[in-house]
């Protein structure tokens, strides 16, 4: 691999290029920027030609380096910048894993998480209940409810037509463990 870096027609932009990986007919280069930062000479790569990388993108890069050492705001290096766009990338997967976490609706998370893992654990009477309970009591109110949204209102539903039907207070003490089981 050739270890010499030749100049570009943009200053503080050099490259070199690779003994035998190609980009298109000629050899891959890669780009590097220098600058100074407290008068200390500091180079960096900024990326492969066949990546996507041109002098003219790595310069670019370099006047926003430049411009943020000089205001003192924002990544002074791409190493900053590089790590920053990680931190953005996590926090942006966890925001939307969270928000597909509070979409989860009651009934889905009952009949592809809740009830297939405790019908292995429970006697079948029970499962069967709790069945019973989801399908007749529960589910006209939760089905569409996502879970993180579940209130008092949606229990004080539940409990005023079990009331209305006649059911006894364990009956509907049984129901309300179900919900707050799942």
């Amino acid at each position: 691999m050739s270890r010499e870096k030749k100049p570009t027609s943009y200053p503080g932009v050099r490259y070199r290029e690779h003994a035998t990986r190609k980009h298109g007919v000629r050899q891959d280069r890669y780009f590097f920027i220098r600058y100074r930062v407290n008068s200390q000479l500091k180079e960096e790569g900024a990326g492969w030609a066949s990546e996507g990388m041109t002098a003219e993108k790595a310069s670019k890069l370099l006047g926003e380096i430049r411009e943020n050492i000089r205001l003192g705001a924002g990544p002074q290096s791409l190493t900053e910048r590089r790590e920053q766009n990680e931190e953005a990338k996590i926090r942006e997967q966890e925001r939307a894993q969270r928000a597909q976490r509070q979409s989860v609706l009651y009934g889905r998370f009952f009949e592809e998480e809740y009830f297939p893992t405790t019908s292995l654990k429970k006697k079948k009477g029970s499962i069967e209940s709790e069945k019973a309970l989801h399908t007749k009591w529960i589910s006209p109110v939760l089905q569409t409810v996502p879970l993180l949204e579940i209130g008092y209102s949606h229990i004080e539903k539940i409990i005023n037509s079990m009331r209305e039907a006649g059911r006894k207070p364990r009956t509907i003490k049984y129901a309300l463990s179900v919900i707050s089981q799942v």
